[in-house]
């Protein structure tokens, strides 16, 4: 079944929740501009997962807790995560009413509604979908995501629901400090509707280089890209344009046909290093993330298409990389914070904090014996939560699965009391610290 398929759209009523105010998540980081629906705009700076959680908990969003994979889809296809939340917002009052397990994007609803495994799998085949679909299109405005998204006058939406989806979308993005009128991150789409257009020229030779990001122009010609866990890579594919007319970052990008799922990072490489046009004869640089996931060491072989107005052009460009995957990487962590009540002094608050964490190394994490792995204060932090037998520098919580295998998630469940502290902690194991991600627990986050 093909996730990928525009949604057919079953709008439910929406209820506000607790509205946060405008431009509060973030940093101010621009002055207001109009967009549609809306009277006025704060842009500001991208939300951390602990804004949005926070935003959800005010929302009575059962996705609440789901902040960092919000950001990490986001990040991995390029797309304002908070658009995510907006449409949710829309769709299934956050969450709250959906159509089928875990689907608060009304995503196939209602006559083919796809049930998905968890919120984390939704979130991110729908910043798959958005950008495959629609911000690949040139629709990088909610205005422009609603004409295919949530048509006015679709026959699955009689009630004209549909009407009202770019004002209510637009105004829980504008609640996070999110600008409905460009929802594109690094400007990969371009600003315009990649529509029919004549021929946009043709590819010649091509050469694969690696360069940092910042400066595409200090190539050099290379073998294999060498990417591992956790730590993603710049591709710099260049290309010269043998064709008639020129290339700009609006009408020509790189887009990835692959589905090697060993190597992972955006679809779609935009064109950088250039001020204006890449005139015929020139040469264009096209630069892409990539790292590695959940997988042994190896090597792959990942495939790349030039795409234009007209559609995909030129030949097939390959690209081998070689990828690291350590045995023992922390990945992406959620964390859940439930009141606990029994045996804690009177007067006081408790928590019972349950933290998941993605194992994306290339070996299982196992509970018991010499290479059990347990979760432990990070060494030369502070601590400041109050533990129930735990979270303190000698004692470390224990894994509750038997085994977690790559890709999976373990939990780690322990109990704190009061109403502020934090800790930073990581998994490890008698080799040592987990490399990747560290994981902070903080009380704020927790629900009040």
């Amino acid at each position: 079944m093909n996730r990928l398929l525009a949604p057919l759209v079953l709008l439910v009523a929406v209820a506000l929740g607790l509205a946060v105010p405008l431009g509060a998540i973030g940093a101010e980081t621009s002055s207001t501009v109009p967009a549609g629906g809306v009277d006025v705009v704060t842009v500001s700076a991208m939300p951390s997962a602990a804004d949005l959680d926070a935003y959800l908990i005010g929302k009575g969003s059962p996705m609440a807790g789901q902040g960092g994979a919000f950001l990490a889809s986001g990040g991995r296809w390029q797309l304002d995560p908070r658009l995510l939340v907006a449409i949710a917002g829309a769709e299934s009052n956050f969450g709250a009413i959906t159509c089928a397990p875990f689907n608060a994007w009304g995503w196939g609803c209602p006559n083919g509604p796809y049930d998905f495994d968890s919120w984390a799998d939704g979130i991110d085949t729908v910043a798959e979908g958005l950008r495959t679909n629609y911000l690949s299109e040139g629709r990088t405005t909610v205005a422009l995501i609603n004409l295919k998204y949530a048509p006015v006058g679709a026959e699955n939406d009689p009630t004209g629901l549909n009407n009202h989806w770019t004002t209510n979308v637009s105004r829980f993005l504008t609640e996070l400090g999110g600008d409905p009128g460009n929802v594109d991150i690094a400007g990969i789409a371009g600003s315009r509707p990649l529509g029919l257009a004549p021929g946009i020229g043709g590819v010649g030779e091509y050469q694969f280089t690696e360069a940092a990001p910042t400066d595409a122009a200090a190539t050099e010609e290379a073998g294999l890209l060498e990417v591992s866990a956790g730590a993603p890579r710049p591709l710099v594919v260049v290309v010269q344009n043998t064709g008639s007319v020129p290339w700009n970052a609006a009408t020509v990008q790189l887009r990835r046909v692959d589905v090697e799922a060993r190597v992972v990072g955006a679809p779609y490489g935009a064109l950088a290093g250039s001020d204006g046009d890449v005139e015929p004869g020139g040469e264009g640089r096209f630069i892409v993330q990539l790292a590695a996931r959940g997988a042994v060491g190896g090597t792959a072989t990942t495939q790349w298409r030039l795409e234009g107005p007209g559609g995909a052009f030129g030949s097939e460009i390959t690209r081998e990389v070689k990828f690291d995957v350590p045995p023992f990487v922390a990945g992406q962590s959620r964390i859940d914070y439930t009141p606990a009540n029994s045996g804690i002094i009177a007067g006081e608050s408790a928590w019972t904090v349950v933290v998941h964490v993605q194992n994306d190394g290339s070996a299982p994490w196992v509970r018991d014996g010499d290479a059990g792995v347990l979760l432990g204060l990070v060494e030369g932090t502070p601590l400041s939560l109050t533990g129930e037998g735990w979270v303190n520098a000698q004692v470390p919580a224990r894994m509750l699965e038997r085994e977690v295998r790559p890709g999976e998630e373990a939990s780690f469940a322990f109990r704190v009391r009061g109403d502020a502290g934090t800790a930073t902690l990581r998994p490890f194991h008698g080799d040592g610290w987990a490399t990747g991600s560290t994981i902070v627990v903080d009380l704020a986050d927790a629900p009040r």
